[in-house]
């Protein structure tokens, strides 16, 4: 914050995060990106519980809890000097580990109508459906970048889509592209042609958890090409499903 006066254009006092947050909760995401001036300025404010709005000499006492978060590995940011490690060790008083979402998938479909209604609202429309096609790319995709391309996701739809339901069409090229699966075959006769297919079926389906137009995507077939092989073969249709 900064008192009047302190630069050229404070024409009035703001109180700062740190003060309008007094009694309650400041959440710092990325913490990891704050500069080194920055950061010390913050173990400062933590540990003397108290700030100086720029152009004061006055300090003013502030409550805040603060709750801090980064999607870097933090080990790694500490050896890099990206953060502090006098600050890690004052923030991390409760640390909080949330698995990346593609190791907990059973929260996507939860996380697509939340983000689904926050979009209807925004967009001043009506909430759209997911048809059972798209859900299962979603929620076979590795989601490297983890809720924040989730609802990149989800908003490109609403922003592009011209239906009432959201179709794998809809969907960015990140999450409907090419999904490259390398394939581990140890030293062992070498098979016949239908028992190598069947082979590369069936681990097609374990590794994308039952889904068919995920393993479908890995074997770059239609889904229903892969429906008939299942029959074809003879296989669980519910193989590697949990």
């Amino acid at each position: 914050g900064h008192v009047k006066g302190a630069f050229t254009g404070a024409t009035m006092s703001t109180p700062g995060f740190f003060r309008a947050a007094s009694g309650g909760t400041l959440f710092l995401d990325e913490v990891c990106e704050i500069d080194a001036d920055l950061q010390a300025k913050l173990l400062r404010a933590l540990q003397e519980r108290e700030i100086t709005p720029l152009g004061s000499a006055q300090a003013v006492e502030v409550d805040t809890r603060v709750v801090a978060a980064t999607n870097r590995n933090v080990e790694e940011a500490l050896r890099e000097g990206k953060l502090r490690e006098d600050l890690y060790y004052r923030l991390n008083v409760v640390s909080i580990e949330v698995p990346p979402l593609r190791e907990r998938t059973d929260d996507i479909p939860h996380l697509v109508r939340h983000f689904i209604q926050k979009y209807a609202r925004e967009y001043d429309v009506a909430a759209r459906e997911v048809s059972p096609e798209t859900m299962e790319m979603l929620m076979g995709h590795h989601w490297p970048g983890n809720v924040r391309e989730l609802e990149n996701a989800i908003e490109r739809a609403f922003a592009l889509g011209e239906s009432d339901t959201i179709t794998v069409d809809d969907l960015p090229n990140s999450v409907r592209g090419k999904t490259v699966v390398q394939w581990k075959v140890a030293d062992r006769t070498v098979p016949s042609l239908e028992e190598a297919e069947r082979s590369l079926i069936e681990l097609a389906l374990e590794v994308a958890k039952g889904k068919k137009a995920v393993a479908a995507r890995y074997l770059k077939i239609d889904r229903q090409r892969l429906y008939r092989k299942i029959k074809k073969y003879n296989l669980d249709p519910n193989l590697g499903k949990s």
